[in-house]
């Protein structure tokens, strides 16, 4: 069971002859392209976003469609409820979408705390004098001062 030519990936599974190795490669180059496609479609936007925008119109035509070919209530009632699952479940993604986006803003803030939080515990390394050197008459007088300042002398 292989990939018949011209198929995308992921529509049959199964073991490839190695004559077929080539149209992997281009399948898989065509799905990259269309990934891209996708992406520059988006307007820089969420993927994710876009494809829901796009998918939610094709699913609610499909869903009339279906639901006018429905003659019994039975089946009616069977593809409300199947809508509604659908439904409660896109739901749940457009909850969860914000938390998880408010999670990685936390993690963010966390990494730069941490950040900020290790270059004031690491104590910066001041430059030493050279010590072959003489002493200018600046640092001379720096010294006294300070000399003078711990004697009390001033």
């Amino acid at each position: 069971m292989g990939l018949e030519k011209g198929s995308r990936g992921g529509e049959a599974m199964g073991r490839l002859p190695v004559s077929e190795s080539g149209d992997i490669t281009k399948n898989v180059e065509a799905t990259a392209a269309d990934i891209a496609a996708w992406k520059s479609a988006a307007g820089g936007g969420s993927l994710n976003d876009f494809i829901t925008d796009w998918c939610a119109p094709q699913y609610l035509m499909a869903a009339r469609a279906e639901l006018a070919e429905q003659r019994q209530n039975s089946g009616r009632l069977r593809l409300l409820g199947r809508m509604l699952r659908d439904g409660v479940a896109l739901q749940r993604g457009s909850y969860w979408s914000p938390l998880i986006e408010i999670e990685r803003e936390r993690l963010l803030l966390q990494r730069e705390k941490l950040v900020l939080a290790k270059e004031i515990a690491v104590p910066k390394v001041q430059k030493r004098r050279d010590v072959t050197k003489p002493l200018s008459d600046e640092e001379r007088l720096a010294i006294i001062a300070k000399v003078d300042e711990i004697m009390g002398l001033k």
